[in-house]
């Protein structure tokens, strides 16, 4: 697998750490979707075949660890409550 590569190259696009969070998954934050084709690009470039490639508005928790570095504690109004 070509991960190491493919994290290199989001991270020089993307201008930010690309991190692995899941085993073949390669994640970064972006300021637009205009780095999508600079990533095929250079990807295509390195003899790599990408299989999947997708952006995602972050979460609210993503937003948050990014925001202070830790993750949102859990209290218990975030519980469901029984109707």
């Amino acid at each position: 697998m070509h991960l190491a590569a493919v994290t290199a190259i989001v991270t020089a696009v993307a201008g930010q750490a690309a991190r692995s969070p899941e085993r073949g998954v390669v994640s970064a934050p972006v300021e637009s979707d205009a780095v999508l084709p600079e990533v095929i690009a250079r990807l295509a470039g390195a003899g790599i075949t990408v299989t999947e490639l997708s952006l995602h508005l972050p979460s609210l928790d993503e937003v948050f660890f990014t925001l202070t570095g830790r993750p949102r504690a859990v209290g218990a109004d975030d519980q469901e409550r029984a109707v």
